[in-house]
């Protein structure tokens, strides 16, 4: 039997969305989840826009933006 080719969706590039300009990131400037926000990027062009690489920050990002949510 021939092995199944396994797919993997955090992979395919067509599934990804492009990574922030530089210009773009100067958005999150002066917010309050700036310095998390910072991580991901360095994160994200360290491996090549692979999300799955980056779960840590990502979450990271997404409970300091939550918290910041409520507290608005």
């Amino acid at each position: 039997m021939a092995k199944e080719k396994k797919i993997c969706l955090d992979c395919d590039k067509s599934t990804q969305k492009d990574l922030p300009s530089e210009s773009s990131t100067s958005s999150s400037s002066g917010m309050p989840c700036e310095h998390i926000y910072e991580s991901v990027t360095i994160c994200m062009n360290r491996h090549a826009g692979q999300i799955s690489q980056c779960k840590s920050e990502w979450e990271a990002f997404k409970l300091c933006h939550e918290d910041n949510k409520v507290n608005r």
